[in-house]
């Protein structure tokens, strides 16, 4: 493969070329593709990436802002695609009919249909819930205020504590200790 050189022209095209394309770490085309296009190889690639070539860092700086402009344009077709699944439509579905003639294809005719693609209630309530969080959710919300009751039973348990005498508290608490290292043994044991 003869080697490009880095020049604004190839920079420019660089550019243009990602924008259009990106590459695969931004949902974009093959690497090798781009190298392909641009005529280079991956070694020629991360020389002019990060080099000490006049013009690397120009190129580098393109290369990002190509991304970018992939990923904003990227961003816009799926959320165009996403509202019109989310919504359903309609398109035309163009069939052609041939017959041979002397060994060449003839067309016999064209059958044009109309398709209709209903909503897509995942899409709908995907957009929802992203597009108007405030007013869409896609989750249960337990109200977790404080009533009278439960206020009552928090205090009448800390009243129950507070009844019971700190050596007995301190037995409790031991035993539980042990209770929960013994279970931690067994399970390591077992895992062994």
């Amino acid at each position: 493969m003869a080697k490009t050189k880095l020049t604004k022209d190839f920079i420019k095209k660089a550019y243009e070329w990602v924008c259009e394309n990106g590459l695969m770490d931004d949902g974009g085309a093959k690497f090798v593709d781009f190298c392909k296009a641009m005529c280079i190889d991956n070694v020629t690639y991360y020389n002019y990436i990060g080099g000490s070539y006049a013009l690397s860092s120009e190129f580098s700086e393109a290369i990002k802002k190509a991304k970018q402009v992939f990923r904003q344009n990227l961003e816009v077709d799926l959320v165009v695609s996403l509202a019109k699944s989310a919504k359903g439509y309609r398109w035309q579905k163009k069939r052609t009919e041939y017959k041979d003639v002397n060994g060449k294809p003839q067309i016999v005719k064209q059958i044009v249909e109309d398709v209709d693609v209903p909503p897509n209630t995942g899409a709908a309530i995907f957009l929802l819930t992203n597009i108007a969080p405030d007013k869409w959710k896609n989750k249960q919300y337990i109200d977790s205020r404080e009533t009278k009751e439960t206020k009552i039973k928090v205090d009448s348990d800390a009243e129950i504590l507070d009844e019971i005498p700190a050596d007995v508290l301190a037995d409790i608490t031991e035993t539980l200790q042990l209770a929960l290292q013994k279970e931690e043994d067994n399970g390591t044991e077992d895992d062994s």
